[in-house]
């Protein structure tokens, strides 16, 4: 049964227990706050958005901006975004999705990554444009792991995020993610002692506050 907080006018194709499960491209999922009003939907990605130009422009201008947030800072280029768009679309283990606001404005993307019959990792969430309501962002992420545990039938999600990025470990607390571990990861050029943490983070069904 799909959870209710993860609308989805389609499923995801059937998979084994040893195969991850591909993301449909016709997916639809509803972005709802607590009382059930509609504040926004998510789509996958696909082959067409990979001519948009104006789409391509977005996404590199997004990751550029928020780049210091990304374990892998280095600057984006149109052609770098569609490669790694090109990735995504051919591997069944990750999707990225697009989130349109109630307008149908394109404003954020949040992807899944290391998908598995068992459990998936949260993946390049960006809040693109703000001005929205305060907490929309974190019905996106609540919509996501809906989407997970209900339509996926997934048994754990897992997010990694830098230990300085605040606002990325406040928001998956917030869900009820717990801290499953750290790890450092070199933040200059190669052979720089300079290190960054990492924190990695983990939810099952059970776990979500909300």
């Amino acid at each position: 049964m799909t959870d209710p907080d993860a609308e989805s006018t389609t499923g995801a194709s059937d998979s084994t227990e040893s195969e991850p499960a591909r993301v449909a491209a016709e997916t639809r999922i509803t972005v709802q706050d607590f009382e059930g009003q509609s504040l926004g939907w998510l789509r996958p990605v696909t082959g067409e958005d990979l001519e948009a130009s104006d789409l391509l422009d977005t996404l590199c201008a997004w990751r550029n901006a928020y780049r210091e947030f990304f374990v892998d800072q280095s600057v984006s280029s149109v052609a770098s975004t569609r490669g790694w768009l090109e990735t995504v679309l051919a591997r069944p283990d990750r999707v990225m999705f697009l989130v349109y606001d109630a307008s149908e404005q394109l404003v954020g993307q949040y992807g899944l990554c290391e998908i598995t019959a068992e459990s998936a990792e949260l993946d390049n969430g960006i809040l693109g444009i703000t001005g929205g309501p305060p907490s929309f962002f974190f019905h996106v992420e609540r919509a996501v792991l809906g989407f997970c545990f209900g339509e996926l039938g997934l048994a754990v999600a897992r997010a990694r995020v830098l230990a300085e990025n605040v606002g990325a470990r406040w928001l998956h607390r917030r869900i009820g993610m717990r801290e499953i571990e750290r790890y450092a990861v070199p933040s200059g050029p190669a052979g720089s002692p300079e290190a960054r943490e990492v924190i990695v983070l983990e939810i099952s069904p059970s776990d979500r506050n909300v």
